[in-house]
């Protein structure tokens, strides 16, 4: 389990982030509660980072959670973003993340998926042949798109068949045998 930077267990025996009593902060927000310490999304973030060694960019998922406050924090730390949907799309669109680092993922993208990541100069990240046919109707004569292809390396997870991916016959990519 990763714990907070500033974690702590104060004199009544309740969790503390930041100097708050979670205790406290449940009693007087209610429940669920979600809490971010800030420090530690930038630590950890950097982390991240630190441990590329710019041989890469680290992706943030915008489906673990997407707030504006929050977006901003990931991308002053460096960080790409993973979008769905148009929806995530528009939340950080609207969050002003650099769209130079949103990258439009999934293997189901709908006509309209594809179109809001082309307008919006996003990186459409390919992940079957149909979408090559979309983007081609979409994308207007001499123009060119941000893409990367979805590769399937051909490594068999020890999981359950229901949520394997990299798998040679995963329903995500294009197989690299291919």
């Amino acid at each position: 389990m990763l714990f907070p930077v500033t974690y702590r267990v104060n004199a009544a025996g309740h969790i503390e982030v930041g100097g708050c009593d979670l205790v406290e902060l449940a009693r007087t927000r209610d429940t669920p509660l979600y809490v971010y310490y800030e420090a530690t999304v930038r630590q950890r973030a950097s982390e991240y980072v630190a441990a590329m060694g710019g041989a890469g960019q680290v992706l943030y998922s915008a489906k673990a959670f997407a707030s504006p406050r929050f977006l901003r924090v990931v991308a002053e730390e460096g960080l790409g973003l993973d979008v769905v949907s148009a929806g995530e799309l528009h939340l950080a669109l609207k969050s002003d993340f650099p769209t130079d680092r949103i990258h439009f993922l999934g293997n189901n993208k709908s006509w309209d998926d594809l179109d809001a990541a082309y307008r919006a100069g996003a990186t459409i990240v390919i992940d079957g042949f149909q979408e090559f046919d979309v983007l081609e109707r979409i994308i207007p004569d001499g123009q060119r798109a941000p893409v990367m292809l979805r590769i399937s390396p051909g490594v068999k997870p020890d999981t359950h068949d229901h949520i394997a991916t990299g798998q040679l016959d995963s329903k995500f990519g294009f197989s690299i045998e291919s």
